[in-house]
């Protein structure tokens, strides 16, 4: 059952929230909360679905959590909702079970909180152990996949009561549309003398390394040579292309791995 988060409405979550400054550390002190879905997603325009799995695990005797969800701007994503996994059946659920999701709120501008609970007395059917849920929010119709955006779950709050809680610091990120990556250019560099006095009958080599973006040797780029000969003699390029006094010729290669 889906439940959208809008503004913040102020008796909406009174059955829920616990303000952080009242909450002391309890058994859910060590409850982790790993995003299980795609943390990079790219492509995404307007009116898109964004879909982010998290799986939290050592929960003690839980019924109440809520969620505090940063974005990069809120206007980018205007609506958040959550997926309840199948260890907090809802009344939609079949078999139905007692997990409720009230509104959540909006608390400022770029951060989003949603909670549910379980609405029973005691600790009847407070889960421990594993659970996951599902956060949805839908991008703005201006959103374009050349916008760059992060979706990140700040932290959890959870316990078995309103007054009875753990804030558990999580800081896992979504990036949506990343920029591409900064383009490193390949290297060209002489290996070899690039300036030679020849006596007549010895000979010259000119060697260049070309690399890419790695460091690695990389084959079959086009290098092409300029030698200038100054002397008062003519000289042979490559065995076959005679190079005459104060002239200039050229030639071109390939480059071995």
């Amino acid at each position: 059952m889906i439940h959208s988060v809008r503004k913040f409405t102020p008796l909406a979550l009174a059955l829920l929230v616990s303000m952080a400054g009242m909450v002391s550390a309890g058994d859910n002190e060590g409850a982790t909360f790993t995003i299980t879905s795609a943390t990079t997603i790219s492509d995404v325009g307007a009116n898109a679905l964004i879909e982010i799995t998290v799986t939290g695990d050592n929960w003690v005797n839980v019924k109440q959590v809520d969620a505090f969800i940063d974005v990069s701007a809120g206007a980018d994503f205007p609506i958040l909702a959550v997926l309840l996994g199948p260890e907090m059946p809802t009344s939609a659920a079949f078999p139905p079970g007692d997990w409720n999701v009230p509104a959540g709120g909006q608390l400022d501008g770029d951060q989003y909180r949603v909670g549910w609970a379980l609405l029973q007395e005691g600790l009847d059917g407070a889960l421990t152990g594993s659970a996951s849920f599902t956060l949805r929010l839908l991008t703005s119709p201006t959103f374009t996949t050349e916008t760059e955006g992060t979706i990140t779950l700040s932290s959890v709050s959870l316990g078995p009561s309103s007054d009875d809680r753990d804030v558990v610091t999580v800081g896992a990120t979504v990036t949506i549309n990343p920029a591409a990556p900064p383009v490193i250019e390949p290297t060209l560099a002489a290996v070899g003398a690039t300036d030679v006095s020849l006596d007549y009958g010895t000979d010259a080599t000119f060697t260049v390394a070309f690399t890419d973006n790695a460091g690695a040797a990389a084959a079959g780029q086009e290098i092409t040579w300029t030698v200038t000969n100054n002397g008062s003699e003519s000289v042979v390029l490559d065995g076959s292309t005679e190079i005459a006094a104060s002239s200039t010729a050229t030639a071109t290669g390939t480059t071995d791995a």
